[in-house]
């Protein structure tokens, strides 16, 4: 958008315009946000357009009940009573549990929340659309709460360091010795993006990081074994066999849980823990045993 402004308009620079126009097409639920690499190798906020929106050249009218900024708000301000704090995992566990069939990525709700903060000075810049909505107040590890009104302190804050996707990458790259992307696979004519692809070595996995702490997490165990679901039709439409795994970060009894409970039925799927160090621990690894 700032290049197009540039050449259309003869502007040396469009860093105000770009980021409103992104916002609405978000809010208006048209587009979502995600992450992207720019020119120079830096992982950089972007943004998309809905694939089920678009017809031929066309917009279609947006219909879902809530946008994703209203889903936010819904869960963040259940989720904040009483001065709780609370993880972005727990807002996203409460959209997808309440909203089974809400289209929006958990990126985008990811984005939303770090938007929504008064104190995360690059959303002013980068998501000012939100921002001028701002009720959360950032307190670093993923975590939140409602805005009080108190004395904040300024975060700029360091997108790679809490983002449970770019650490599992560095980790899981680091002990199978190969590199991995993000990548949407062929799944019978569907494609299905993964987190942690190799292709050419046949590597699959996907990463969770829940921090839910009461009794049976069952929208969360609902979501692994959809992956894991995934991952056996992956092998079934692409006729090969593939090493697949879940990476858990979070709350370690979650993964450890699942693994116990589902076990007998997961196949040779591995599922690994990366704690608060960045300490990789395997709790399912059928051909060693564990």
């Amino acid at each position: 958008m700032k290049e197009i402004a540039k050449r259309k308009y003869g502007r040396r620079a469009d860093t105000k315009t770009a980021p409103h126009i992104v916002d609405l097409l978000v809010l208006a639920g048209i587009a979502e946000l995600d992450y992207t690499i720019s020119s120079t190798g830096r992982k950089v906020h972007g943004v998309k357009l809905k694939r089920e929106n678009v017809v031929g050249e066309y917009l279609k009218p947006y219909n879902y009940k809530k946008t994703a900024y209203e889903l936010v708000k819904e869960a963040a301000s259940i989720l904040g009573k009483g001065g709780r704090t609370f993880h972005y995992s727990e807002v996203i566990s409460y959209i997808r549990s309440h909203y089974p069939d809400c289209p929006f990525k958990d990126i985008t709700f990811r984005l939303h929340l770090r938007g929504l903060s008064k104190n995360v000075e690059s959303s002013k810049r980068n998501l000012p659309s939100l921002y001028r909505k701002a009720f959360l107040i950032y307190l670093g590890n993923g975590r939140y709460k409602l805005d009080e009104g108190q004395e904040i302190e300024r975060i700029e804050e360091d997108e790679d360091r809490f983002d449970p996707e770019a650490i599992a990458k560095k980790v899981m790259e680091n002990y199978l010795g190969v590199k991995l992307e993000k990548k949407k696979l062929n799944i019978f004519g569907k494609y299905k993006e993964f987190d942690l692809v190799n292709v050419e070595k046949g590597i699959v996995g996907d990463v969770k990081s829940y921090k839910f702490k009461g009794g049976v997490p069952a929208a969360q165990f609902s979501n692994i074994s959809e992956y894991v679901w995934l991952m056996e039709k992956l092998e079934q439409s692409s006729g090969r066999k593939w090493r697949k795994f879940i990476v858990g970060l979070g709350n370690r009894n979650t993964f450890e849980s699942y693994a116990k409970r589902y076990g007998p039925w997961l196949g040779d799927v591995e599922i690994y823990f990366i704690d608060d160090n960045g300490k990789l621990e395997i709790l399912r690894r059928p051909y060693l045993g564990v």
